[in-house]
């Protein structure tokens, strides 16, 4: 499949490097994407501050005014906007799912186009975590083990104060932590340890509540994540080498750039014409619109709507009696 074919519903998975925050590392997504694109960024000229500018343009195009002449009868930007407007494509817009603290790294999946209204389902799956923490204090291998293990299954957190949150106690589920390794040194000591949780879970929390547990202060000294949901970090691209693919151009940067439904574990099926032009006006697809696929459904099940050509569509939700639109493609 062609980049361009699917270039308004893909799906970037950066790793994202440390001291940079996560909006930031978006929006050089949103440039180098919209560089392979070929799409322009709307740059105002001069003469768009000048109407003065702008008048001797149009009159020299030969361009009249259809406004009447009483009045403020002054030229102004938008009467020339067909003629100064970039005719090149709106530049694609991205949203990245899961925030990061600008000292963390690890995978930050970047949305491009209409795939971000398809976030949130990315955003919510589980996560997998590499944390470095400094114990104040001299434990063994097994005490170090067993408050760890006091903190699986659900939890009370509250956001710390750097949070751009609600500071109010929350409930998370921890479905695994694994101590990985011990560095006991004079007077403090180090801990590598794996956490798998629920979206939402604040990790630097969770070493300050095992420090508590021990009796000892406790400090995040780095912090990685290695999977959202089904992708990992095996999946992740640096920016420095996406530039370098969006520079020599070919199929490798294909690799990277994905369409969303290959991250949403969904079921294909095809309609026919009519219903793919009342799915393309955001109606719900029934059965007898299906050719074929309708089978394979099951309740809750993520389904990928395609025309008989093989278009793209909709991806949507099966709720029993009809696919439900999350977010229609053309």
């Amino acid at each position: 499949m062609a980049l361009s074919s699917y270039i308004n519903r893909a799906l970037v998975i950066i790793d994202k490097p440390p001291h940079m925050q996560s909006s930031e590392c978006t929006s050089i997504v949103r440039k180098l994407i919209n560089e392979a694109a070929g799409y322009g960024f709307r740059v105002q000229s001069p003469e768009s501050r000048n109407p003065k500018g702008l008048e001797s343009r149009v009159q020299s195009l030969d361009i009249q005014d259809p406004r009447p002449k009483t009045g403020d009868s002054r030229l102004k930007t938008q009467d020339c906007r067909p003629e100064t407007r970039d005719p090149r494509p709106q530049v694609i817009k991205a949203g990245h799912a899961g925030t990061l603290d600008p000292n963390v790294t690890g995978v930050l999946p970047i949305a491009i186009g209409k795939a971000t209204h398809l976030i949130s389902h990315l955003a919510l799956r589980e996560k997998e975590y590499i944390c470095i923490c400094r114990l104040m204090g001299r434990f063994g291998k097994d005490e170090i083990a067993r408050a760890l293990n006091s903190f699986e299954g659900k939890i009370e957190q509250t956001p710390p104060k750097m949070s751009a949150v609600k500071k109010v106690r929350r409930i998370r589920e921890v479905y695994a932590l694994k101590l990985l390794e011990i560095k006991p040194l004079a007077r403090r000591t180090d801990i590598l340890f794996r956490v798998n949780c629920q979206a939402g879970t604040y990790i630097r929390v969770l070493c300050e509540d095992v420090g508590k547990k021990l009796g000892v202060r406790t400090f995040m000294v780095e912090l990685r994540r290695t999977k959202v949901g089904a992708i990992t970090e095996k999946e992740a691209i640096t920016l420095h080498r996406l530039r370098a693919l969006i520079l020599a151009g070919g199929s490798d940067l294909e690799k990277f750039v994905k369409p969303i439904e290959h991250y949403i574990p969904s079921k294909e099926v095809v309609a026919n014409d009519a219903a793919v032009a009342n799915v393309k006006k955001g109606m719900a697809l029934y059965s007898k619109g299906i050719i074929s696929g309708s089978e394979k459904l099951a309740e809750a099940d993520y389904v990928c709507i395609t025309s008989q050509s093989g278009e793209m569509v909709a991806l949507g939700k099966y709720g029993g009696k009809c696919v439900k639109l999350l977010r229609v493609f053309v």
